[in-house]
């Protein structure tokens, strides 16, 4: 192999691994950087309505908002462990129910920066829950990925 050839290849094998570990990246847990804003909340929703774990759920939150959650948690539950584990079932309990029961329609969203606005309509299929539409705006970060920031649900 001449002087040439081998750098050639050599480049290419750089490259070629170059590739592959920057495809790797794209599977972080938390989601793909990649995703839009939307399709991060989609994903969690239908987590939600499918059922899961306290530690699945908080992955989804900013570090601000899991830090602001367990402060409420700990202070109800005026540090009684068990008390804990039954506010962060109840939560996810109320959470999944109210999931199975609506639909959610995107209206907006609204990137600027590290930041994005989310405007949901709701329909209660169940109607047995607030009211049979509402809307819910959802706040989100980018920390590695799509993270809630804040959600606030109304009701018509």
């Amino acid at each position: 192999m001449t002087a040439v050839a081998t750098r050639h290849f050599l480049w290419r094998l750089t490259f070629l691994t170059l590739l592959i570990a920057l495809g790797g990246c794209n599977d972080l847990p938390e989601g793909k950087p990649s995703e839009s804003p939307d399709q991060t909340y989609s994903r969690y929703f239908a987590m939600v309505k499918a059922g899961r774990s306290f530690e699945q759920d908080k992955v989804f939150y900013s570090k601000a908002r899991q830090a602001e959650v367990m402060e409420k948690v700990s202070a109800r539950s005026n540090g009684d462990a068990e008390s804990v584990t039954g506010l962060k079932n109840a939560y996810l309990r109320m959470t999944e129910h109210m999931s199975k029961c609506s639909e959610l329609t995107l209206l907006e969203e609204s990137i600027e920066g590290i930041k994005a606005h989310l405007i949901y309509d709701i329909k209660d299929l169940c109607e047995n829950n607030y009211g049979t539409e509402g809307r819910e705006v959802i706040e989100m970060i980018n920390e590695d990925g799509w993270k809630i920031a804040s959600n606030t649900t109304s009701w018509k």
